[in-house]
């Protein structure tokens, strides 16, 4: 096809289209919506605890100390061993074209939980005696080994699945129509 088929090529362009959107669809089926992350976690949660304290850890976390812990367990124990996880390993290429949108949305959502602000858990007593004995170790725990497994395994097998929907994806009518076009303008 020689040096014309490149990013300024209008198949080139609509073929690129067409892995974007496949990709983009995926994503946005398999990781958009939390419910995978809740129910993998609730999997895991079974394994490890029992009713009684899913049921204490439920009730905590639905207080106003308790949800801002949960806050600060899920972004640093969580959030940032995945983000290491992907990024200083060099699983996230952010040089992809078309991975823009994800980058941006995974700043958004890192940067509304605030990771730097200041949080005072004196003023909750609660939220200090839960950190510091089970069922609150326990869940913890969890959320380190399990929910982080959960999570990882999860973006692995989409990331599996987008790499072979692209392989798979049928651009053949575009490099067709660029071969037309070439030759056409001959």
């Amino acid at each position: 096809m020689g040096s014309s088929w490149n990013p300024a090529a209008l198949e080139w362009q609509a073929a690129e289209a067409q892995l974007t959107k496949l990709v983009d669809d995926l994503i946005a089926t398999r990781l958009d919506d939390p419910g995978w992350f809740c129910e993998g976690l609730g999997r895991a949660a079974g394994t490890v605890l029992n009713a009684e304290e899913a049921d204490e850890i439920a009730t905590h976390f639905a207080t106003e100390g308790g949800g801002e812990q949960r806050v600060v367990v899920e972004l640093l124990l969580m959030g940032e061993t995945v983000l290491a996880n992907y990024t200083f390993t060099d699983r996230i290429d952010y040089g992809v074209k078309g991975s823009e949108r994800e980058i941006a949305h995974l700043q958004e959502v890192w940067w509304a939980r605030e990771p730097f602000r200041v949080r005072d858990f004196s003023r909750y007593p609660d939220a200090v005696r839960f950190a510091g004995r089970n069922p609150g170790i326990k869940s913890t725990r969890m959320l380190a080994i399990q929910g982080i497994e959960v999570i990882t395994l999860h973006i692995d097998r989409t990331a599996a699945q987008a790499v072979q929907a692209v392989e798979t994806a049928n651009i053949e009518p575009f490099i067709d129509a660029f071969r037309l076009r070439m030759a056409d303008s001959r």
